[in-house]
């Protein structure tokens, strides 16, 4: 029988470095729970495993090097749709009743999302409606105890913000959530004691006593333009989104998805546009969208379209139609000024380097994005042949025919005088839904 080979000193001390940065970096990311199972996780990796399906293995309580290869060697894996991760068949959570599946992490974090922004639970794939008991059943026990309790608590506080007899105490330090009695004036917060308004929230003040929200809100601003509250009013009233179905405000987190849902009438529709989604046959605009699945009917000058242009086409674009444009330089080393807020709901600062206007190069074209949109500025010069064809089939325009061998310029021009005359851009939000 044939010795086993000897591992030199150098190698060995080689292996163990290599085992030791690895686990590090399995602790730093949060993939594993202890130092030990890092340290596992790591060893099966130098023995040819993938990293997935390691981590894998000593998540599922296989804490000896036997256990753990047999584990290996007897489960299936398969890649999560999202996050494309390699998971053990165990690890794979259904939707209901689409039996649609990801890895049990993305799929909480995907139902956590959805409670958070206020939007109906659908599958990420088909965009169908789930069924929430059925699919939180099968999520539970897939979850650790934090990960239930989280997603459980966004479902709830989902749940009481749909509630019209759920109010949120206006209070800062408070915030705490309480339900109401329809036909009240006034309602006191159980938590903190204070009184406020049962239908607009603020807190209570004897100038409205016997007067609407809205001459309440009008005499603040007359009188006390420094009240808190009616500064809050202000500010989503000036900087907030308005819903172009209920016509609600409210102000959007800094790098979020353009898709919003209006907490109050559940809406969907574009942040930049205003456009709503709509589904198949919910759609009013024409029978080619019986077919398609969740969508919006996008002007061109949209947001949707408009970040796929070159930044300096965008700057020129505006120059010519004379809109004025915030450039300035920064200095050396300046960061980017644009405070991001997480799922979580913490700010960060945007970790980009200032491009122009204190503004990184990616929040810099967002913002000449939303000059383009806001001054209805026509961005068909932009557009390339295939585009300018796509945008007149699309609106049901009959495409013009060409001699063969006509020059590309003329082709182009014609096209674009198409698009003007057919298709003008009328700066109102367009409705694919029905109500």
């Amino acid at each position: 029988m044939a010795a086993a080979a000897e591992i030199s000193p150098a190698a060995y001390a080689k292996m163990t470095k290599l085992i030791k940065e690895h686990a590090e970096k399995l602790r730093s990311e949060r993939r594993c729970a202890s130092h030990v199972d890092a340290t596992l996780a790591a060893l099966l990796v130098q023995m040819g495993f993938s990293e997935d399906r390691c981590v894998c293995a000593v998540n599922a309580d296989h804490r000896s090097i036997a256990s753990a290869l047999d584990y290996l060697r007897g489960s299936t894996f398969e890649e999560c749709t999202l996050c494309s991760s390699e998971c053990s068949e165990e690890n794979m959570a259904y939707f209901e009743p689409c039996q649609h599946k990801a890895c049990k992490t993305c799929v909480a974090q995907h139902l956590a999302t959805l409670c958070r922004g206020g939007r109906a639970w659908a599958c990420f794939q088909c965009s169908n409606e789930l069924d929430r008991h059925q699919t939180l059943k099968k999520l539970k026990p897939l979850l650790t105890r934090d990960e239930w309790d989280g997603l459980n608590r966004a479902t709830l506080e989902r749940c009481l913000e749909d509630d019209s007899d759920f109010r949120r105490c206006p209070a800062p330090k408070c915030e705490f959530g309480f339900m109401t009695y329809p036909g009240l004036r006034k309602v006191q917060c159980p938590e903190c004691g204070l009184v406020m308004c049962n239908s607009c929230s603020s807190p209570w003040r004897r100038e409205h006593e016997n007067v609407t929200c809205e001459a309440f809100r009008e005499w603040k601003r007359c009188n006390d333009p420094d009240d808190p509250d009616y500064k809050a009013e202000e500010y989503i009233r000036n900087n907030g989104i308005k819903c172009p179905k209920c016509e609600a405000s409210f102000v959007v987190a800094k790098g979020g998805c353009a898709h919003l849902t209006c907490p109050k009438c559940k809406c969907e529709f574009c942040e930049s546009c205003r456009s709503e989604f709509a589904k198949g046959t919910k759609c009013v605009v024409g029978e080619a969208c019986q077919k398609k699945g969740f969508h919006a009917h996008h002007p061109r000058n949209c947001f949707f379209y408009t970040r796929d242009h070159p930044l300096e086409h965008l700057v020129n674009l505006l120059r010519e139609a004379s809109v004025p444009m915030e450039d300035d330089l920064p200095a050396d080393d300046e960061p980017c000024s644009i405070m991001l807020t997480g799922d979580d709901g913490d700010e960060s600062q945007c970790p980009g380097k200032a491009h122009k206007n204190g503004k990184c190069e990616q929040h810099y074209k967002e913002y000449l994005c939303a000059l383009v949109i806001r001054e209805n500025v026509d961005t068909v010069s932009l557009m390339n042949t295939a585009q300018m064809k796509e945008e007149l089939r699309k609106n049901n325009l009959s495409l013009p025919e060409f001699a063969e061998g006509t020059a590309e310029d003329v082709v182009r021009a014609r096209l674009v005088q198409l698009i003007k005359d057919n298709l003008p851009l009328s700066g109102r939000p367009r409705f694919g839904a029905q109500h």
